[in-house]
């Protein structure tokens, strides 16, 4: 942590009244945690060899100019997308993160952030639509999540 952090006690916990304690890690949750979390992921990648992008402080880039091999990391709150063609190279790196944090690997995306992905069987394409999304909006709305043409207005001829 960068700075010292103190805490109430929680009810129940404490010896005394009013009990004040120093943290010794970060909290999740505490303003700084996201920041903190950032910086510590972002040193671990850039030591294994990731360079981060220019334009965008959460993409992380690592590739091999002379076979084309790449891998791309897009960190998103506490939660990373990998994207890559170079699977030895790939499974060294998860190996590497599962001994610095205690992290899973849920396979392949399907869901992120209300967004469905789906990839055609050579994995050539992929489709991202937010058709749960839209759904969920229609009904808060009385619309009919169904309807072809959607509802009718005024200005339909």
């Amino acid at each position: 942590m960068a700075e010292e952090l103190y805490c109430w006690a929680p009810e129940g916990v404490c010896r005394y009244t009013r009990e004040c304690w120093r943290l010794l890690s970060n909290l999740y949750g505490a303003r700084q945690a996201g920041f903190v979390w950032k910086q510590l992921f972002t040193d671990l990648v850039i030591v294994f060899g990731f360079k981060a992008w220019n334009l965008d402080g959460t993409l992380f880039v690592l590739r091999d100019e002379a076979t084309s091999r790449i891998i791309i990391i897009c960190l998103y709150v506490d939660d990373a997308i990998f994207a890559e063609n170079w699977p030895s190279r790939f499974n060294k790196f998860m190996q590497y993160m599962e001994k610095k944090l205690e992290i899973t690997n849920e396979g392949a995306l399907r869901w992120h952030l209300a967004v469905k992905y789906e990839f055609n069987a050579a994995k050539t394409r992929v489709l991202a639509t937010q058709q749960a999304y839209i759904e969920k909006v229609a009904r808060v709305h009385g619309i009919d999540p169904n309807l072809a043409k959607g509802p009718k207005t005024p200005l339909d001829p």
